[in-house]
């Protein structure tokens, strides 16, 4: 049987993330060109043993540099990107462009890293971090579900949108790090039945500070385990 995937790539032919050419639907990343495979960082295999960032090639360090021995409330984070000065590109197009036929790109990408990890078949249930409006800003905020749709299509796992922002709230990405933690602190929300076992996705994972705020209210709903899957995540750079 024909995958979702491969029809996807026939009928949708893959433009690289980076450049927009049209790439080889055959590659083992098909959504990156060879002109641009170079300057896409693929975020390593190896995870944290505490918080399941994706780490550095250092097959002696115990944790990642950016853990403190704090315990998070997921217990899997997958990505496949590396959110350093080409990857901050690749989110910026998708998410402020509207440039919403890297959905495809993005989530086949994803789900590629899922499968590398087998855990495709560990979640009931995929939704997108929560979205709404941000004071001053006019963003476009359908971006993540765009994508998670594609991904219950790429799954067969089913789609729901079950975390909401109740109030209007500052950018994240004009906080520090302290200010990111406290910024979300009781402005989302769970409507919805209960899930077992979610698959959180979220564009880009830095401090961490929406990801822990939305595991907090799923497992106020009764989630047994949470699954993170990043499009980029920050493990290059400390965030101050």
């Amino acid at each position: 049987m024909i995958s979702f995937e491969r029809i996807l790539r026939v009928f949708f032919p893959p433009k690289c993330i980076c450049c927009d050419n049209l790439v080889d639907i055959d590659m083992s990343y098909p959504h990156i060109c060879k002109e641009c495979k170079d300057r896409v960082k693929i975020s390593p295999i190896r995870i944290c043993p505490v918080c399941s960032r994706p780490m550095d090639i250092n097959a002696y360090a115990p944790y990642c540099k950016y853990c403190a021995g704090e315990k998070v409330k997921f217990k899997y984070l997958i990505s496949p990107l590396v959110y350093d000065e080409t990857g901050s590109e690749i989110i910026k197009k998708y998410k402020f462009l509207s440039r919403t036929e890297m959905a495809n790109s993005l989530a086949v990408l994803l789900w590629e890293r899922i499968k590398q990890y087998n855990l495709e078949t560990e979640f009931d249930v995929i939704i997108p971090a929560p979205s709404g409006k941000t004071k001053g800003l006019n963003l476009r905020t359908e971006h993540m579900k765009d994508l998670c749709k594609v991904l219950s299509r790429l799954s067969g796992v089913p789609y729901k949108e079950l975390l909401f922002k109740k109030d209007k709230t500052v950018s994240q990405n004009s906080l520090g790090a302290k200010e990111r933690k406290t910024n979300l602190k009781g402005k989302i929300i769970y409507k919805g039945g209960e899930y077992n076992k979610v698959l959180l996705v979220d564009d880009v994972y830095t401090t961490g500070a929406t990801i822990d705020e939305s595991c907090l209210m799923l497992k106020k709903a009764g989630c047994k385990e949470i699954y993170v899957g990043i499009i980029a995540v920050n493990i290059n750079e400390e965030f101050e």
